[in-house]
């Protein structure tokens, strides 16, 4: 009987991992279609610079101005009021920890019950003192990972721009 209940663990994490990865796709295809709606030109990051400078596509802008933007996805938050700011998976960094204060990294939080995107830049975010506020720390632990961050109210968040898409 044990084997049978770690088979469905199992089978749940892979199912829990697959749907956070399509919401994550689905969120970052809402925000091409955003730009490309306004004439905007997209060009998604190579698998090398998703990886090691952890951004999904960069726009273009009219003046050929590169900006390097990274989608994140929180379903939840319409719900709870909260977004979830990741600083932890296992060992490792979460989202949030692999920027500093020199990022030219734009996130780009797509809210896909109120069809909106929020847009502030990664060194805005970074600066932050999660730690010192009295922002609830969670780990969420599943078969394969733990992830832990912050929760932290949508509107303490300062976006320099909320924009309705659809």
């Amino acid at each position: 009987m044990p084997t049978i209940l770690k088979i469905r663990e199992k089978n749940l994490s892979k199912s829990e991992r697959s749907r956070t990865f399509s919401i994550g796709k689905m969120g970052e295809k809402i925000a091409k279609e955003y730009f490309h709606k306004k004439g905007i030109q997209t060009i998604p990051a190579t698998l090398e610079e998703q990886i090691n400078e952890h951004w999904d596509f960069k726009i273009i802008l009219g003046n050929e101005k590169e900006i390097k933007i990274e989608i994140k996805t929180d379903a939840r938050s319409e719900d709870t009021g909260n977004l979830f700011l990741e600083t932890e998976v296992d060992d490792d960094k979460g989202f949030l920890r692999k920027y500093d204060e020199n990022s030219d990294v734009i996130f780009g939080f797509v809210f896909p019950k109120a069809k909106q995107i929020g847009f502030i830049e990664a060194k805005q975010l970074v600066k932050i003192p999660l730690e010192n506020y009295k922002y609830k720390k969670i780990k969420h632990r599943s078969n394969n990972y733990t992830s832990a961050g912050y929760l932290v109210p949508v509107t303490d968040i300062n976006f320099f721009a909320v924009r309705q898409y659809a």
